[in-house]
């Protein structure tokens, strides 16, 4: 990841601390214990930002582990402090296609962040999750309808963050399927 990204989410994480856990963490939240959390698990969350998902995630993993990536150290700064007396939950700055995780994980969360992900790193990044992955694990990806993204595209550009792609679904199944995930 190009230090131009770094640097844009380092200077984005007081606008997420300012907009806090919304609608869309909840949701992300309500999906995830309805199909895929137990407590007890080993999940990966890509792409955590100040922390705002990886709270609501460590509140249902007491006695599990929870890593938690981000690539701007300002993000994982703050993120440490949001979660600070929560032994279950590791953070860690890096690109996750580069860097070395070790360990294998019941489940791995993308929430909202493959979209902020260069297509042309789909999939190298899709490869590293399936590697990352236990056997009968799962990857939960959740982003923007690419719709909307669009036309936010179109109207709206200065909504945009510093890489926000539309994704359909026919440009990830290669990526997917490529790595051995389905």
């Amino acid at each position: 990841m190009s230090d131009n990204v770094r640097a844009f989410y380092d200077d984005y994480a007081p606008l997420q601390e300012e907009r806090g856990i919304n609608q869309r963490h909840l949701r992300i939240m309500q999906w995830l214990e309805q199909f895929v959390l137990r407590d007890g698990m080993q999940v990966l969350e890509i792409g955590c930002g100040i922390g705002t998902q990886t709270e609501l995630l460590s509140a249902k993993l007491p006695n599990g582990r929870l890593l938690a990536m981000d690539i701007s150290p300002r993000s994982i700064e703050m993120a440490s402090k949001r979660l600070a007396g929560k032994p279950q939950v590791e953070l860690r700055c890096g690109d996750i296609i580069t860097l070395d995780v070790g360990g294998n994980f019941d489940t791995i969360v993308l929430p909202d962040v493959l979209e902020h992900i260069p297509v042309a790193e789909h999939e190298a990044l899709f490869q590293k999750l399936a590697q990352l992955l236990k056997p009968n694990g799962q990857v939960v990806v959740h982003i923007p309808s690419p719709q909307s993204l669009e036309w936010v595209i179109a109207h709206h550009p200065e909504r945009l963050q510093v890489i926000d792609q539309p994704l359909h679904m026919g440009r990830l199944i290669p990526a997917i399927t490529k790595a051995g995930l389905y």
